[in-house]
């Protein structure tokens, strides 16, 4: 979903901050926020896969997602119907 796009970007960003260098009276700060986001992340998947898992159509949709399409995975398929 968009929601984990922007956190997956937010995520990335203070991953680059925490390692830029002269940010050593930071770093603290950025771990702090860096598993924020991760926490976050972890949330809103497990949301994706409890909506996906309460509506059955959704479910159905899919796994034949997954056994028709060649390498799409179980998150690739969950984000497309969502997104969709």
């Amino acid at each position: 979903t968009l929601r984990k796009q922007d956190l997956k970007k937010l995520l990335v960003a203070e991953k680059n901050r925490y390692q830029a260098p002269d940010q050593e009276f930071t770093k603290d700060s950025y771990l702090r926020t860096i598993e924020f986001l991760e926490g976050e992340i972890k949330l809103v998947e497990a949301l994706m896969k409890d909506t996906i898992k309460d509506c059955e159509y959704l479910t159905e949709a899919k796994n034949l997602l997954i056994s028709e399409v060649a390498g799409l995975g179980e998150a690739t398929a969950t984000s497309l119907l969502l997104e969709s």
